[in-house]
């Protein structure tokens, strides 16, 4: 059996330099390199980013004011904090509480009426 030769080149690579008239760059590394870059990888993993998505709610204006309150608590012990974050802390926090002492914060908040949307009117 022959064994094919590797491909070096991707296809890409090969059309774009062609074009250009010149030779592909290839990227300058040894065999040291190499070694060093496998010695870290396992000790410095990093650690995946999370898909961010991106959405938009509404809430009572008495509740964006405790928004505003925390933000102040937390600038005066030290740490400024954004809305983002306080909201994503007492997100973890909802999560952490027993079902029965969720379900009692559920049950704590006013209903609030629903908006209409401005592609309603």
């Amino acid at each position: 059996m022959k064994k094919k030769p590797a491909k070096v080149e991707r296809a890409a690579d090969s059309t774009a330099s062609k074009k250009a008239g010149k030779a592909p760059a290839r990227p300058k590394s040894s065999a040291k390199a190499k070694v060093s870059k496998a010695k870290e990888s396992p000790a410095k993993a990093e650690p995946i980013k999370a898909k961010r998505i991106r959405g938009s709610f509404s809430m009572p204006a008495a509740d964006y004011a405790l928004v505003g309150e925390l933000k102040a608590i937390s600038k005066s012990s030290g740490r400024t904090v954004k809305k983002n974050e306080l909201l994503r802390a007492g997100l973890h926090a909802l999560i952490a509480m027993s079902d029965q002492a969720l379900e009692a914060a559920l049950a704590a908040l006013k209903p609030v009426k629903k908006s209409q949307s401005k592609k309603a009117k």
